[in-house]
């Protein structure tokens, strides 16, 4: 079969979709393709982990945002752990610290 070739912008748009849902078949789904397409498409080389074992800055992204934006503008870890739902500050910095060491997003 042919390979799919996408624009830039419907890339951007699988990202997107990719980066918040985590499900190959439901991003190929939405953008009419096979899910091998989108594995290709966005280079991706390991299966998502089920919901259960994903870290949360997976589950919450828009959460996890805010949650670095207000320790790196001076806010208490506990004080943004807290506001963001995450359950201890130890917690806290083990999120904001793969969040800031790791590139994701």
């Amino acid at each position: 079969m042919a390979e799919n070739k996408f624009s830039r912008e419907e890339l951007d748009i699988m990202k997107w979709d990719w980066i918040h849902c985590r499900n190959v078949q439901q991003v190929a789904e939405l953008h009419a393709c096979r899910k091998q397409d989108v594995i290709d498409a966005l280079n991706l080389d390991e299966k998502p982990r089920p919901a259960r074992k994903r870290r949360w800055e997976e589950l919450h992204p828009a959460k996890a945002q805010r949650f670095v934006k207000q320790v790196e503008s001076g806010v208490s870890m506990a004080k943004a752990s807290r506001e963001a739902g995450i359950r201890s500050a130890h917690t806290g910095y083990v999120v904001y610290r793969r969040m800031t060491q790791e590139s994701w997003m």
